[in-house]
């Protein structure tokens, strides 16, 4: 983990949820509403990613290409580490 990975950790809220488990999975309106709740960006330390709850955050996210890029992998892989 870079320093600025681990600067952004620490400035994130760290929530201890699982979004993959089933229950989730079946009924997620209950984790959407908990990350709103907890802050615009959260951080998943069991996954080691961020999430976004609110629409405006994740439309700045998609639209800001140099902040955020997509060369490392789109999903939970990175593949730069492949």
């Amino acid at each position: 983990m870079s320093a600025t990975d681990s600067m952004l950790t620490t400035a994130a809220p760290s929530v201890d949820l699982d979004p993959f488990c089933s229950e989730v999975l079946t009924e997620p309106l209950a984790l959407y509403q908990a990350i709103r709740e907890t802050a615009p960006v959260v951080w998943f330390p069991r996954y080691g990613c961020f999430a976004l709850g609110r629409h405006h955050e994740v439309r700045r996210v998609l639209h800001d290409v140099r902040t955020f890029v997509s060369s490392a992998g789109v999903g939970m892989t990175n593949l730069r580490l492949e």
